[in-house]
């Protein structure tokens, strides 16, 4: 399986966002492992990816390509030989309920083969 450092190899983790950021991936990582959280906030819960073989991963990364968002929040996907990720383009701490939700849907698709995205 290819490692979580090899998905995340366009970005590295972003050390600007400030103190927040760790508060806000617990947050959003609740939201996905803790159905009554997910629930509480509009998050769809997240069995899909463990049905489908996988784990579910979120981290704040900078991107430093040129056009891209600083300090970007991922979504990954990882599962041997099926790895992918969605972003959402902004810091972590900014992110909403609304968006970790339409970035899993999408997340989704592509897992069960619904079009191109980043994997491996």
């Amino acid at each position: 399986m290819a490692s979580p450092m090899m998905v995340a190899g366009f970005g590295k983790p972003a050390v600007k966002s400030g103190g927040g950021a760790a508060a806000a991936t617990r947050r959003v990582q609740r939201w996905l492992s803790d159905p009554e959280a997910g629930a509480a906030a509009g998050v769809e819960t997240c069995t899909w990816a463990a049905d489908a073989g996988g784990i579910l991963k979120v981290e704040e990364v900078e991107c430093d390509v040129p056009g891209c968002a600083p300090i970007e929040t991922v979504l990954y996907f990882l599962a041997q030989g099926r790895n992918q990720f969605v972003k959402v383009l902004k810091p972590i701490a900014e992110v909403t309920a609304q968006e970790i939700s339409g970035a899993l849907g999408e997340l989704r698709r592509l897992v069960d083969g619904g079009g191109d995205g980043g994997g491996d």
